[in-house]
């Protein structure tokens, strides 16, 4: 299987989503002690939850990996090229709006006291 084949997750390569699966479900089992301890936890046998899931993407309780996908989504944002350009571009187009609207409202304002 080439690299590109392969599927990446959470910075682990995997040669197939059955794979991928598999080995998160492996994880789940051994977080799951910890995790029953948070209030909410659903009722049902570990294996029924470990079935429902199809980890890190979905859980059938809290999510354990929640925080590694938004550290890496954060990761990920710092290279989208022109990112901050783009949001500059969209600041001023927002401060330009705004700038016209209380523009008209302190036009009628005075207009009509």
């Amino acid at each position: 299987m080439s690299k590109q084949d392969k599927i990446i997750c959470l910075g682990k390569e995997f040669d197939s989503e059955d794979e991928r699966r598999e080995y998160f479900r492996n994880e789940l089992r051994t977080k799951l002690p910890e995790l029953k301890k948070i209030e909410g936890f659903p009722l049902g046998e570990d294996e029924d939850i470990v079935n429902l899931s199809d980890p890190p993407y979905y859980t059938a309780c809290p999510n354990p990996w929640l925080d590694d996908f938004i550290a890496e989504w954060e990761k990920e944002k710092e290279y989208i090229p022109d990112r901050k350009k783009d949001f500059h571009g969209f600041q001023l187009a927002m401060e330009n709006i705004h700038s016209l609207m209380y523009s008209l409202l302190i036009d009628t304002y005075i207009k009509n006291p």
